[in-house]
């Protein structure tokens, strides 16, 4: 049974994404050293070398957490109370064996390393430019993160700066409990991992395989690669822009949209189907892929091999 808890990542930036100075933090905050105290508390913590050496002594090791520190010279039998590893992903797996939650806090090469694989960030944006700050925290696409919860601070006798603290969330684009087959499961997983869109044109070709009917400006035509059961043709027509809700369509698209179906329609001399769109969270609208997506369904005829009954579900799964 896989009993890993959530993989995090908590850190603290100035408006230049600052994280340090001569490897000290270079502010002071007190509520965000006590939120970072509270929402670390019994967890897993996952730090470089030089993140553990610029603790203070007396928190050395941080009390009340499994501190892994990551190094190639330190060796575990002079670090009492630590565990040592030599690379992120050894880290990672060791964290995992304990069975609680897992924080990497620095430094700026953990972050980068472990950027790509954390599920949440606990951001603290500092009101600040540090002069001659050394040390930073990478660049992050922050169209791939969702804000679950965002509260500002002012400046205070315990605060030395005004911050706003966020939760993100890393954004799904898949929702695999709606996927039909094995394959299909697995291909969305692999999206999911990247943390991009499968339907946005510039990852579109990473795991779709069937060749491309029509293609203009705005929209993809291609055959579904998973179609229902019981069809003759199973076509998406796919914005090549980013869009989750019909509003996000534009104008010329809706134009565009209009011609591309009635060229499909002669293209493969459909008498008979349907015209689906699915749009919004497909947690809830039966779909696989948060990205606006137009389903032409052309079904098998009474009597032919492979008829069925084809049914479009259009709402969330019961659980």
């Amino acid at each position: 049974m896989n009993n890993k808890r959530e993989l995090s990542i908590i850190v603290a930036v100035d408006r230049n994404l600052a994280i340090g100075k001569g490897n000290i933090i270079p502010w002071k905050l007190k509520t965000d050293i006590a939120r970072f105290k509270e929402i670390t508390d019994d967890s897993v913590v996952i730090m470089g070398r030089k993140t553990y050496e610029s603790l203070p002594t007396k928190y050395r090791p941080l009390p009340n957490r499994i501190n892994i520190v990551i190094s190639r010279t330190f060796k575990s039998d002079i670090m009492e109370d630590v565990i040592v590893c030599r690379s992120l992903n050894e880290a990672i797996k060791k964290a995992y064996v304990f069975q609680k939650n897992v924080f990497i806090i620095g430094g700026a090469s953990v972050y980068k390393q472990a950027l790509s694989r954390v599920d949440k960030i606990y951001l603290s944006e500092i009101n600040t430019e540090i002069d001659g700050a050394d040390s930073f925290f990478p660049v992050v696409d922050w169209n791939v993160w969702n804000v679950e919860t965002s509260e500002y601070f002012a400046k205070s006798e315990k605060d030395e700066f005004d911050y706003v603290f966020k939760v993100l969330i890393k954004k799904t684009f898949t929702v695999l409990d709606n996927a039909r087959e094995a394959s299909q499961f697995e291909a969305m997983t692999r999206i999911n991992n990247r943390s991009e869109c499968p339907f946005c044109v510039e990852n579109f070709f990473k795991e779709h395989k069937n060749p491309v009917i029509l293609d203009d400006k705005h929209w993809i035509v291609t055959k579904n690669q998973w179609p229902y059961n019981g069809t003759n043709y199973h076509i998406l027509l796919i914005p090549k822009q980013h869009r989750e809700k019909i509003s996000d369509i534009t104008h010329e698209e809706f134009c565009a949209l209009e011609n591309i179906i009635c060229e499909i329609e002669k293209k493969l001399d459909i008498e008979s189907g349907s015209l689906c769109m699915r749009f919004g969270n497909p947690k809830f609208n039966g779909g696989t892929v948060n990205h606006i997506h137009i389903h032409i369904i052309v079904p098998k005829k009474p009597g032919d091999e492979g008829f069925v009954d084809i049914k479009f579900r259009v709402s969330a799964k019961k659980k």
